[in-house]
């Protein structure tokens, strides 16, 4: 009888509730809930791959905002010395302490030498014992970063096979690796099946295809699988350009030049989507970074000038500080060209110095330019101003008011980033240039 008047509902509500009822959309598969332990490798030649590593992390955690899944995490890592983060647990949706931890991830110092997971995987092992297990999920699973050749895999293993015997009978463990070479070692430890080469995937789909590998590992024993599109934080790191108009008529390389860096980063939400400012940050961070010798020199700004901080010259010092502090630069719908020009005009210069300011911008309307005409001209007086176009928004002519020393245009799809390591290195101004 319910059901006759079901239908009947349905009936006078053409048939909406049905669909809602019955669609396979909202199933939720029985391991939508799981838990992941990361295990972040800051050995010595890390390099950029730590983004790579945090990326994946971003990607994992974000999944649950797209789809009708529960990621729970936790992420530790090994360097100069262990990071656990007392192995709090990131719940859904809690961007605030995912960021937290990040940042601790990113401070860590880099190892002078190979490093082992065996002292931060016997501090789980023994956290696990003041831990309510349920927390962690019928579901877990323990993810191993290998960016170098880990030491004590055997001891490791050891601990790993009390975890799973003695307190988390259903922990599964995983292992990424970014070189071939370290292989061995991962299949050592987790298993032929359950090691995932980075570059087995395009640069493009790495991150989303990790995660998907994850999370299809995690259900392996379900009888379900993950096969819908995740929500990717961070698109490949490639870049076309179009045309190009420099005017600097002398470059010198960078090590000969009196020369402060400004970065200006357009943070406006509504010009940029969330893949695309990622893939912005992420170009500075792991091409731009590698030219640069002294982060002293560097300055960082954004549009928003509210919100984001300002990094003036001598509060950056290294290059994970740098990466950092583009790292966390947040998007908001505002925007401010002609005050940001003010504020980089402040900029304190040394005499006999100059100083190169790269803009990048997405977005600028015509009331913008008019107030902001006098103002470049000043900062231009100072070096080079550079602006990089980024999308279609803006066309160059539509700058020209403002008499850029180069401008460079990027439509964010692929091409080669040694056009943009070019185009930076030919705009810098340096102190004996006209």
């Amino acid at each position: 009888m319910l059901m006759f008047y079901y239908f009947v509902l349905c009936f006078l509500f053409q048939c909406t509730l049905s669909i809602n009822y019955f669609s396979n959309t909202t199933n939720i598969k029985e391991c939508f809930k799981h838990y992941a332990l990361f295990f972040c490798d800051k050995s010595h030649n890390v390099g950029n791959n730590i983004f790579d590593q945090i990326n994946i992390i971003e990607n994992y955690f974000f999944n649950s905002f797209e789809s009708q899944e529960e990621s729970f995490l936790t992420f530790v890592g090994e360097g100069k010395k262990s990071l656990n983060n007392s192995f709090a647990i990131i719940q859904p949706n809690d961007g605030n302490t995912l960021n937290k931890y990040i940042l601790e991830i990113l401070k860590l110092s880099i190892s002078n030498g190979e490093i082992s997971y065996l002292n931060l995987i016997k501090q789980f092992y023994n956290h696990l014992s003041l831990a309510n297990e349920d927390v962690y999920t019928n579901y877990p699973i323990i993810v191993f970063f290998f960016n170098s050749y880990l030491n004590d895999l055997s001891s490791v293993k050891e601990v790993l096979q009390k975890i799973k015997d003695e307190k988390l009978q259903k922990i599964k463990s995983v292992a990424i690796i970014f070189q071939k070479e370290y292989e061995n070692n991962a299949t050592f430890l987790v298993g032929d099946s359950n090691v995932f080469y980075s570059k087995n995937t395009s640069r493009k789909n790495m991150y989303n295809d990790i995660v998907l590998w994850i999370l299809n590992k995690i259900c392996e024993n379900s009888g379900e699988s993950t096969n819908s599109p995740l929500f990717t934080v961070t698109p490949s790191i490639q870049l076309t350009s179009t045309n190009t108009i420099q005017t600097t008529k002398e470059s010198k390389p960078i090590d000969n030049c009196k020369n402060y860096f400004t970065f200006a980063i357009d943070t406006n939400s509504d010009s940029l989507n969330k893949s695309e400012f990622n893939f912005l940050k992420n170009v500075i961070k792991n091409n731009i970074s590698s030219l640069i010798t002294n982060y002293s020199t560097v300055s960082i700004d954004t549009f928003d000038i509210k919100y984001n901080r300002w990094y003036t010259f001598g509060e950056i010092r290294t290059i994970e500080e740098f990466m950092m502090n583009i790292y966390v630069l947040k998007q908001r719908k505002m925007t401010s060209f002609d005050l940001l020009i003010q504020r980089l005009n402040k900029l304190p210069i040394s005499n006999g110095w100059v100083m190169s300011t790269y803009i990048f911008i997405s977005r600028i309307y015509k009331n913008e330019i008019n107030k902001s005409v006098i103002d470049t001209k000043i900062l231009k007086s100072k070096g080079t101003l550079n602006f990089i176009i980024l999308g279609n928004n803006i066309l160059e002519s539509d700058l020209s008011p403002l008499q850029p020393s180069n401008v460079f245009s990027w439509d964010l799809t692929s091409s080669s980033v040694d056009k943009l390591k070019k185009f930076f290195n030919n705009s810098i101004a340096c102190n004996n240039i006209n």
